[in-house]
């Protein structure tokens, strides 16, 4: 299958449908099953979002304005949790589709299983000083977006995870990683080398007077993954995705956290492990704007 035929479309692999059928039986298993969980839909929008390699008239790094829709779920169990994740990320004209009529479409998927070892050895063993517990954390990101590059990525990962005793949750995860993607431009997938990866998440409550609000976000670093599909060195990845959020619901006497708005700012540094001394658009700074609905 050539290049403009697998960019037409984002198109299901035996990975995606495996991960829809996780989300379906996560939304399914009986709630009994779950010391916690939440669901929420976001919103996001931004301005000034960056692409390795996608230019402007004058070869300058194209400012792309992009809207984001998310689907979210975290679950606690007895023995640990999960997180899953769903961006539907959709770019203006700026970063065309493969067809250069509208602008693309990016799905991007994220889940993750952390297993506490306090639960697993019925003690707690592993709650010292800073530490509230350790995990062994594994998972996957998938995507596929519709143009001509054509990306497919396929990252798994597995490694500690150090669990910080703060208020809210503050997560630090040291990761071995291996990635496969798909080039359309060369026509061919691309194995990277295995890798280092860390990966951290964190949601912290505060207040302003009576009114709550939560200081979140997450960040990752992934050390250089060997050759690029143009046999180019990849370098370090540097990736900031901070967020303030308000609790607007507080105002409307509705239950915590139910709806929320907030402003946030992601910082990528050499954007997929691409050099940003030699391609255009790989260092990206934009602010955005954000609202939550929780379930």
């Amino acid at each position: 299958m050539n290049s403009s035929a697998r960019a037409a479309l984002p198109s299901p692999t035996w990975r995606s449908m495996a991960l829809l059928a996780t989300l379906g039986a996560l939304a399914s298993a009986p709630a009994a099953a779950f010391t916690w969980s939440d669901t929420s839909i976001h919103y996001a929008y931004g301005n000034d979002f960056r692409e390795p390699g996608v230019t402007d008239a004058n070869g300058r790094a194209a400012q792309i304005a992009k809207q984001i829709v998310s689907f979210t779920h975290t679950d606690g169990y007895a023995y640990g949790t999960n997180f899953f994740n769903v961006d539907m990320l959709m770019s203006n004209k700026a970063d065309p589709a493969n067809n250069g009529n509208t602008g693309a479409t990016e799905f991007y998927a994220t889940y993750r299983h952390q297993l506490s070892l306090n639960a697993v050895t019925g003690s707690n063993l592993f709650t010292r000083g800073p530490l509230r517990d350790v995990s062994i954390a594994a998972g996957f990101d998938l995507n596929t977006k519709n143009t001509a590059f054509a990306p497919e990525k396929r990252m798994f990962v597995v490694g500690p995870t150090l669990q910080f005793d703060v208020p809210g949750f503050w997560n630090v995860s040291l990761l071995f990683r291996t990635e496969r993607n798909y080039n359309g431009i060369v026509g061919q997938s691309v194995r990277f080398s295995n890798t280092a990866m860390m990966e951290t998440a964190w949601s912290i409550p505060f207040q302003i007077g009576s009114t709550p609000l939560h200081f979140e976000g997450f960040a990752n670093v992934i050390a250089p993954k060997g050759q690029d599909g143009f046999g180019a060195q990849t370098r370090t990845e540097i990736l900031l995705h901070p967020k303030v959020m308000l609790d607007v619901g507080h105002w409307l006497n509705l239950k915590a956290r139910t709806l929320e708005a907030g402003v946030g700012w992601e910082y990528w540094y050499n954007k997929f492990g691409s050099d940003h001394h030699r391609v255009p658009g790989a260092i990206q700074s934009t602010a955005f704007v954000e609202a939550a609905v929780h379930f």
